[in-house]
């Protein structure tokens, strides 16, 4: 069976102007064509909002580094703190998703996708571990279901929702890990809502606490 890899990233654009970076994501686009061709790559998309970059794609039976596949837009980032040395790119944990790759033939899209969505989030500090606490809870015992194709992802307290368009509602293939009954009945009990940093811009929408991103490029 084959291996999917979701990769999730975070980075930082502030020494470029957003003209340059979109041109170098353009270039860009051409090589991840190419390991999409090459069947490699299942697909890219990347996202920017303010200075703060975020990246989603899925690799194939091989791990791929950002840099691998966007070297021009990688170059446009700021460099990030890591021990002895920087890096353009820093990971994003998975912490949750309504569904997992079984396979090639599972994962692969069987209808045409129309949106690609990145969305972020800022959640409080002291509100973390609820937050993760109950993603995992609901993602294992499947409490209820959801996208099949929808991924969070964090970053210090930043999540990174990515999203397709027309949701796909699936049932998950793989066994899930938990056997407990940690989800209250009426999700809004979970006090995920109260876990937010509200974006003040967006108060009262339905982008308050996850507001959409500007799409740079997106390949598939």
């Amino acid at each position: 069976m084959e291996q999917i890899t979701r990769n999730l990233y975070r980075g930082a654009c502030d020494t470029v102007k957003l003209e340059d970076f979109k041109k170098a994501a353009a270039e860009d686009a051409q090589n991840v064509q190419k390991a999409v061709g090459a069947g490699k790559v299942l697909g890219l998309s990347l996202y920017i909002w303010e200075q703060q970059v975020f990246l989603y794609y899925e690799t194939v039976d091989c791990m791929k580094r950002p840099e691998e596949l966007l070297p021009l837009t990688s170059a446009c980032l700021a460099d990030w703190p890591a021990g002895r040395k920087s890096r353009k790119w820093v990971p994003l944990m998975d912490i949750f998703h309504f569904n997992a790759p079984a396979g090639l033939e599972h994962w692969k899209r069987k209808t045409p996708v129309e949106r690609h969505l990145g969305k972020i989030g800022m959640l409080k500090p002291e509100s973390i571990q609820n937050y993760i606490f109950y993603h995992y809870a609901l993602q294992e015992e499947r409490a209820f279901g959801g996208d099949k194709y929808q991924i969070i992802g964090i970053n210090e307290n930043i999540l990174f929702a990515y999203m397709e368009m027309p949701e796909v509602q699936e049932e998950p293939v793989l066994a899930p890990k938990l056997r407990t009954k940690v989800v209250p009945q009426n999700w809004a009990d979970a006090g995920i809502s109260p876990s937010f940093i509200p974006w003040e811009d967006k108060v009262g929408t339905s982008e308050e606490r996850l507001r959409d991103m500007d799409e740079i490029v997106s390949v598939w």
